[in-house]
């Protein structure tokens, strides 16, 4: 067929997208790549269009919300100026000493413990220490998830894609 455009189907039976050609009013038209995976050719128009839904924009978004609120989530923190890991096993190993820390204060006995930095400085902390700590990591913790709401409300409520690309992630 004309314009480098060949049959690779013997039964074409609707419009369909054939490397950079396209099967319109059974005519194989060469219409270029295809410029991302979410896009169709509009032979109205004569030009790709993005074939997503506005839901479709919406749940997109709303992963990558959440990623960012996820990452922000297991993010290192700071607390008195000491930098802390905030993975899962990093939070996970000072949930056992901040629970040791308060039982120490309900007991009424002193608590230090050496206790080391994201940057593998070992410090030595007290009970009151591991209490602001994890103060200060629930702090952050829940700006994400405050962030994360407000967005997701946003885009809940986006009934355009302006509206929607107007949220920053």
């Amino acid at each position: 067929m004309g314009d480098g455009c060949m049959v690779v189907e013997t039964d074409l039976t609707a419009d369909v997208i054939l490397t950079e050609c396209a099967l319109i009013s059974g005519e194989l038209v060469r219409v270029g790549p295809m410029p991302a995976p979410f896009m169709v050719y509009d032979p109205n128009t004569g030009g790709w269009k993005d074939a997503r839904t506005i839901a479709d924009l919406k749940a997109g978004k709303r992963a990558t919300v959440k990623a960012v609120r996820d990452t922000s989530e297991f993010s290192q923190f700071t607390y008195n100026g000491m930098v802390f890991d905030g993975d899962a096993d990093a939070q996970r190993r000072l949930s056992g000493v901040v629970s040791a820390a308060k039982s120490a204060i309900a007991a009424g006995y002193s608590f230090t413990k050496d206790f080391t930095l994201a940057d593998n400085t070992v410090v030595q902390l007290t009970a009151e220490d591991f209490i602001g700590i994890e103060m200060a990591k629930l702090w952050q913790v829940d700006v994400a998830f405050q962030e994360y709401r407000l967005k997701k409300a946003a885009m809940g409520a986006a009934t355009t894609l302006e509206e929607l690309e107007a949220i920053t992630i």
